[in-house]
């Protein structure tokens, strides 16, 4: 899990989430409002909802456009969670069966303060390969 969250709201515009995206160096943040998880924007949502330079747009509308769209446009809404308390392998099945890349754990009310992603994932799952000839270690219980 990361302790460290960076957040958004759903006013923030496109131009907000892709600073926030850079400058935290993360591809998913969760969008609060009134203190309440709403949804989350990742990287790919960012992309998609990004005007196309090849369309032919000009700069001064591929800029006004960043400020028009806002993250509540483009954001995914009722994204799924784990809560703080939830064990490796538990949060691990859940970002495998739902195929996003991270999960909000919402506690203290609705308020993220944790995320788990994927990098923590393999970070987690991390282990040195058995010695030849010797069977594999099972990874240790939540």
């Amino acid at each position: 899990m990361t302790g460290t969250v960076f957040t958004l709201s759903p006013g923030d515009t496109l131009r907000d989430a892709i600073d926030a995206l850079r400058s935290h160096r993360v591809r998913h943040l969760p969008v609060i409002e009134e203190g309440r998880l709403v949804g989350m924007v990742t990287d790919r949502d960012v992309k998609r909802a990004t005007p196309s330079v090849l369309s032919g747009i000009t700069e001064e509308a591929y800029d006004a456009a960043l400020l028009d769209i806002n993250v509540h446009q483009f954001m995914t809404r009722q994204p799924s969670m784990v809560t703080s308390t939830t064990g490796l392998k538990a949060a691990v099945a859940d970002l495998i069966e739902t195929r996003v890349g991270a999960l909000p754990a919402p506690s203290r009310g609705d308020r993220t303060t944790a995320r788990a992603s994927c990098s923590n994932r393999r970070q987690g799952d991390r282990q040195p390969p058995p010695a030849a000839g010797q069977p594999a270690r099972k990874a240790a219980a939540d």
